[in-house]
């Protein structure tokens, strides 16, 4: 019986190995279903788009092939999403030298406020959505070189509550191939659009 989080892993092939095992070895502790995604010669934003749509489960996320998860992250994530007012959740995450060992420092000290878009930034890893509702998002991540994960995210604070955890369930490995060194091209200018009205709905308080 399938798991309740389809989690998906863009592998292009050019990262260590042993980078790739540890990845998919921490994922095998976690009460998730795996879907690998060949990313090679792919945006970042096409990737993440088609890996979110692999599989049928209830909830989705994402684990880069250079990182890792701790066991409790996603049963955690499960705990906090049975109550139906939750979008989303989130985890803190250390951030690791190429090594793997050496740890630098924590993403973040403290959860964001839950007003306006605050939370948009600590969501960057160990995010879990329910499917259903950024699904109808998704053709917004095409085309996006770096930061993808931010539509999810905004449609996510406009639909629910997000919840965070201060504790570490991710560990982040910064190196010099790392997506968020990549050259960026132009956001597609509907992304641009969107997200700046969205940004603008949550500064502006709940719909009543």
């Amino acid at each position: 019986m399938p798991y309740l989080i389809d989690v998906h892993v863009g592998i292009n092939g050019t990262e260590p190995k042993e980078w790739v095992d540890r990845c998919l070895a921490s994922l095998a502790l976690c009460p998730v279903n795996v879907h690998i995604v060949d990313s090679s010669n792919m945006l970042v934003g096409d990737m993440r788009a088609a890996g979110y749509q692999l599989g049928t489960s209830r909830y989705v996320s994402y684990v880069d092939p250079d990182d890792w998860v701790e066991p409790w992250t996603y049963q955690w994530a499960l705990a906090q999403l049975e109550d139906p007012g939750v979008s989303a959740t989130y985890v803190n995450h250390g951030v690791y030298e190429p090594d793997g060992v050496t740890r630098m420092r924590s993403f973040f000290t403290r959860p964001s406020p839950a007003v306006g878009y605050a939370q948009e930034k600590q969501m960057h890893h160990g995010v879990v959505h329910r499917r259903a509702l950024i699904e109808p998002v998704l053709h917004l991540m095409k085309s996006m070189s770096r930061k993808e994960y931010q539509v999810a995210n905004l449609h996510a604070l406009r639909c629910g509550r997000v919840v965070g955890s201060v504790d570490e369930g991710y560990g982040w490995r910064v190196h010099e191939n790392g997506l968020h060194r990549s050259p960026a091209v132009p956001h597609p200018p509907e992304t641009v659009t969107w997200a700046r009205d969205m940004r603008k709905q949550l500064l502006a308080g709940p719909v009543t």
